[in-house]
């Protein structure tokens, strides 16, 4: 106890002073009969005495309730005016006297010392009352034996032994209310999961409070007195040690129960209760991972192996933890080549989690999330990983449905079940999986995972090409990312690379280098690196630095070959070489087996189409498309592809009926980067009338100006000439037409090879080039 050692006044008359002085303001002379409700060595005697003042009956507590009930009828039919102090035993309530006689009461509440009144003890230059209340709850004889000397606790201790036990165990003779000394503070819902339903009908703060075994600190919060809960547990300890070891271990877990998993371990690894901290590791998993890694690792570590029968989990699930940084997890990179039908860890437990999954319960979904983990650690990233992601799926829907798992703990193992998937190409699996964990995630009001799945998710369909989900998953993502702690930034990774993507089909280079700039310089060892690599090479692409970050991205390639291979690596690192117009792909890339190049995906199509479009080659566009299977994409990747065949097959103009199907699906989803083709192949004039498109939005298309390596003056023809003549003078199409004798569709044609010989695309920016180069 850190209490100052000083001299001090006697405190046994004191005491009893401070007490009478407060009671004696309710104590009327028309009083007869006082009842006194409070343990001993609390005064009662004196304040009994002190009220008597010599005259009148002193009835003691050491007689049965119908001893004393006999006496005070006696007594008041004899002497009516004769003052009557009786003490009352503990198991005989004052409330209960009431109903029978006209009383005053004073119980423990009015005898017990507040904080207040030990300063006066002490003196105002004493700074531990508040300290010394705490510890006493303002037991009478507890203080006073602390005053007399603060250095002799033990001497304390047993004044309050002597004082609360037997008004205690008159109290509650089961030993229901003392269990309560094992929890580390008084709250409704840690009691809630104390109790449970152990009891038919589990104790209340207000019935500690009854027993003088809980009162308000002065913020307010119900506490038990330290000195009172040591007495409690020394007691139990002595007489029920089994009873006192499960309430300890018990009350670890009520803690986990209540919402509090770090507290929880933190008294575990305290007390060394290694049964009780390896059941809160287990389902505390979670709730430790999303706030404080570093002590799930200590926990981990400290953890004995005989204290579950799992223990070959552990060293794993260990290694897992133990990639908790700062602020985010560092995975380390394979450096030798996978091997999964040698990988002894990787088939043991395998062999676990199918055997947990029979009867799938919490241990069997914290097997399976360590599996999951081990198998990307290793290396592991196509299809033993996604096959591992579906057996933990059907063990968590079967677990959810009994009851068997906590949501949070459920939300978790569909979260890295979906980057399992993810990893290994499958985008919908995987979209599904997270979808589920944000559910999960929502009801619980999990924010980390929440943020991660909603996170994950705009990454998913980004990439799909289906930018409106996308974003509405971005604005799910902020809401949870604010409320994130730890991981703030590996949660928020996937969603910045979303947001580079959607700022790419945007157009908005400047917004996309800025995302981009808000990640590391270059791809580290998060699991999405090979996306950030796919979209620095876009940014590189788009401002002429697509042969530097060949350079950079082949290096990267090199170094971390097995990461490479992985299936999302494979899909987005030749996504890259599309865009920056490396027909081969990466060299690093062609040693890998012809299962991880997606030939095919949607956007590799698209992308490969695009830039043979943006070479000036047609021919070779269609025969990209005309080689691609029938796909069904995301908007974006459906529309850039579509519209990429249709400004490869119409040179100039569009039909109008193509025109208005191209208006229509634009309104629905539409990108700017869809048009791009239309601006390469300089069928831009409608569009850009019937789209009403913004200057901004034509300086944005300007990135895909094909190539030029000398600037030439255009030749324009004398029909090409007298229309600019029309344009320049404000003329419409119409007055154009009827002018020149032609038609108006020989006109918009004639507009269409004029702004794509002077390289524009409206007619400002014609007239500015023309006069230019002199016309």
């Amino acid at each position: 106890m850190d209490l100052q050692t000083q001299s001090r006044p006697p405190a046994e008359e004191l005491v009893a002073e401070i007490l009478w002085d407060r009671i004696a303001l309710s104590l009327g002379p028309e009083i007869r009969l006082l009842l006194i409700y409070a343990p001993q060595e609390s005064n009662r005697h004196r304040v009994a005495l002190r009220w008597l003042d010599g005259q009148g009956e002193l009835i003691n507590a050491g007689i049965s309730p119908e001893e004393i009930f006999d006496k005070i009828a006696e007594q008041q039919m004899r002497a009516p005016d004769t003052r009557i102090a009786v003490i009352l035993p503990a198991d005989l309530p004052a409330a209960k006297m009431l109903r029978h006689f006209n009383a005053h009461v004073v119980d423990f509440k009015d005898l017990f010392l507040t904080a207040s009144d030990i300063s006066t003890l002490t003196g105002e230059d004493f700074p531990d009352a508040e300290r010394l209340w705490q510890l006493t709850g303002g037991w009478p004889g507890c203080v006073r034996s602390l005053l007399a000397d603060s250095s002799n606790q033990n001497a304390a201790v047993n004044a309050l032994r002597r004082a609360a036990l037997p008004w205690i165990d008159a109290l509650d003779p089961e030993g229901i209310l003392r269990e309560c000394a094992f929890l580390p503070e008084l709250t409704e819902d840690l009691m809630v999961a104390f109790y449970g339903d152990r009891y038919p009908n589990p104790p209340s703060i207000s019935a500690l409070s009854r027993a003088a075994m809980a009162q308000r600190s002065l913020s307010g919060d119900w506490a038990m007195p330290e000195l009172l809960r040591q007495v409690i547990i020394d007691d139990l300890e002595w007489r029920e040690p089994q009873r006192a070891q499960w309430l300890h271990e018990h009350a670890i877990e009520s803690m986990h129960a209540a919402g509090r998993t770090g507290e929880a371990v933190r008294s575990a690894l305290g007390r060394h209760s290694w049964r009780a901290l390896s059941t809160v590791l287990v389902d505390g998993w979670v709730d430790l991972f999303t706030t404080e890694p570093r002590l799930l690792f200590e926990a981990g570590t400290r953890l004995p192996r005989w204290a579950t029968r799992r223990s070959q989990i552990y060293g794993p699930a260990m290694k897992i933890a133990a990639a908790a940084v700062k602020d985010r997890m560092v995975i380390p990179f394979p450096t030798t080549e996978p091997d999964y039908l040698t990988d002894h860890t990787a088939q043991l437990l395998r062999e676990h989690t199918i055997e947990l999954y029979r009867q799938p319960k919490s241990e069997a979904i914290f097997a399976g999330l360590v599996e999951l983990g081990i198998l990307r650690f290793h290396g592991h990233y196509g299809s033993e990983g996604a096959d591992a992601a579906r057996r933990l799926r059907r063990a968590v829907r079967q677990a959810t449905a009994a009851g068997n798992v906590r949501p949070s703990l459920a939300a978790m193992a569909e979260l890295h079940a979906g980057m399992s998937m993810d990893i290994a190409n499958e985008r919908p699996a995987a979209a599904a999986a997270y979808e589920s964990a944000w559910s999960l995630a929502e009801v619980t009001e999990n924010h980390f995972i929440a943020a991660d799945a909603a996170s994950k998710l705009s990454l998913v369909h980004a990439q799909e090409g289906n930018t409106r989900a996308a974003r509405r998953w971005l604005v799910s993502f902020r809401h949870h990312h604010s409320k994130v702690r730890w991981g703030s930034a590996m949660v928020g990774r996937a969603a910045g690379l979303a947001e580079a993507f959607v700022a790419f089909a945007e157009l908005d280079i400047g917004k996309l280098g800025s995302v981009l700039g808000q990640l590391p310089a270059e791809p580290d060892n998060d699991e999405f690196w090979a996306v950030h690599a796919l979209l620095l090479a876009i940014h590189a692409a788009s401002t002429d630095r697509a042969e530097a970050a060949h350079r950079i991205l082949e290096e990267l390639v090199l170094s971390r070959p097995y990461a490479a291979n992985s299936p999302m690596a494979g899909r987005a690192l030749h996504h890259a070489a599309a865009f920056l117009g490396v027909e081969g792909g990466f060299n690093a890339l062609n040693h890998q087996s012809a299962s991880t190049i997606p030939a095919s995906s949607p956007e590799l199509i698209a992308t490969r189409a695009l830039y043979r479009l943006y070479r000036g080659d047609r021919n070779g566009t269609l025969a990209v498309l005309a080689a691609t299977p029938s796909l069904v994409t995301g908007a974006r990747h459906d529309n850039l592809i579509r519209n990429t065949r249709l400004a490869a097959r119409y040179i100039g103009v569009l039909p109008e009926g193509v025109l208005e199907e191209i208006a229509k699906r634009h309104a629905v989803d539409g990108e700017l980067i869809d048009l791009a083709p239309f601006w390469m192949s300089g069928s831009m004039l409608e569009l850009e009338e019937l789209l009403q498109l913004t200057s901004d939005q034509l300086g944005r298309l300007k990135i895909f100006i094909p190539p030029t390596s000398v600037e030439v003056r255009p030749v324009l023809t004398d029909r090409e000439l007298s229309v600019l003549a029309g344009l320049r003078a404000d003329l419409s199409r119409g007055r154009i037409a009827e002018e020149l004798f032609v038609s108006p569709n020989t006109v918009k044609s004639q507009i269409s090879s004029l702004y794509r010989k002077l390289d524009v695309n409206s007619k400002a920016e014609a007239l500015k080039i023309a006069s230019h180069w002199g016309y």
